[in-house]
């Protein structure tokens, strides 16, 4: 394994918030808003927080400033969740990018095989 960067090191050490998610269909096939709530119940337990934007949440990140909204998910949150809204082995959209493009760890729920991705966007 490669040693981390030294720029990515710095971005990671500026970063101060736990997880975000960027969500806008509030009932899913997949039922990952049940999901949701529970990961919310025990990051509460450690004293972190999920923030929550879009029509599900709390907080809003305008689809108008996506970049402005990734910048942020860059700058501030370690995780991002990659949550599909079916289950479907072929089936990825553009939400683990999200992640990986913003130096973010994607947490995936879905039914795709996930390894088939590089770790480098």
């Amino acid at each position: 394994m490669d040693p981390i960067d030294k720029d990515l090191k710095a971005t990671i050490g500026l970063k101060s918030k736990a997880a975000a998610w960027f969500v806008s269909n509030c009932n899913t096939m997949s039922l990952r808003e049940h999901f949701v709530k529970q990961l919310e119940e025990q990051m509460h337990v450690y004293a972190l927080e999920l923030d929550v934007y879009g029509d599900c949440g709390k907080l809003q990140c305008s689809q108008i400033n996506m970049k402005g909204c990734e910048l942020m998910l860059q700058k501030n949150y370690y995780f991002y969740l990659a949550f599909e809204n079916t289950f479907s082995e072929d089936y990825v959209t553009e939400k683990i990018l999200h992640a990986l493009r913003h130096d973010t760890v994607p947490i995936v729920f879905g039914g795709a095989n996930y390894t088939r991705f590089d770790n480098k966007p």
